[in-house]
C-alpha cells in the first residue's frame, strides 16, 4: 500500500492542509518529509500488530483520523500521545523533525502536522482493521512497504 497515495486519494493532505492553514503543496511536501520516519516508528509494532491496535484502540481507533478529516479543528493531544509510543520522547520527535527539516521543510509546519498525520495514519490503520477490511498480515505489509520502498499491492480503500 502506497500511504502518500491513500493520502491524497482520499483527501487526507487537502484535510492537513486545512488544518494547519497551508497550502495543498505545502502540505505535501511535509507529508513527503514526514511519512518514512512515522510509518518506521509504526513499524516497531511489526510481530505486535494487536499490541498497536489497543493503543489506537486507546487513542480512539478510526476517529483519529475522522477527527483530522474533519472541518472543526483537530486537536493534535490524540496524535502526541500516539507519537509517545510510536517515535518516543519528545527529544526523539524533535530530533526526526530537524533531520526531515534539512530537506528544506518548514520546522514549524512538520511541529504541528506531525501529531496530525500520526492520526491520520493510526486512524486509517485501526479503521481497516476495525472494519475487517484487512488482515494482520495485510496491516504489517503497509509498514514493510514503507521500509522496502516497495508499496504493497491494495492501496484502494479510502481513508
Amino acid at each position: 500500500m502506497d500511504m502518500l497515495a491513500t493520502l491524497r486519494r482520499s483527501g487526507g493532505i487537502n484535510a492537513l492542509a486545512r488544518q494547519l492553514g497551508e497550502p495543498p503543496a505545502a502540505a505535501t511536501a511535509g507529508v513527503q518529509a514526514l511519512l518514512p520516519m512515522l510509518l518506521e516508528g509504526f513499524g516497531q509494532y511489526r510481530g505486535k500488530m494487536p499490541e498497536l491496535l489497543d493503543i489506537l484502540s486507546d487513542l480512539g481507533g478510526g476517529g483519529l483520523a475522522a477527527e483530522v478529516m474533519g472541518f472543526e479543528p483537530a486537536s493534535p493531544a490524540q496524535g502526541m500521545a500516539l507519537l509517545g509510543r510510536v517515535i518516543g520522547d519528545s527529544d526523539a520527535i524533535r530530533g526526526a523533525i530537524d533531520a526531515d527539516s534539512e530537506g528544506g521543510a518548514d520546522t514549524a509546519m512538520l511541529e504541528r502536522m506531525l501529531p496530525l498525520l500520526a492520526m491520520l495514519i493510526g486512524g486509517y490503520v485501526a479503521a481497516r482493521a476495525a472494519g475487517g477490511g484487512m488482515r494482520i498480515g495485510e496491516l504489517e505489509a503497509i509498514f514493510d512497504a514503507a521500509e522496502t520502498g516497495n508499496p504493497a499491492d491494495d492501496d484502494s480503500a479510502p481513508l
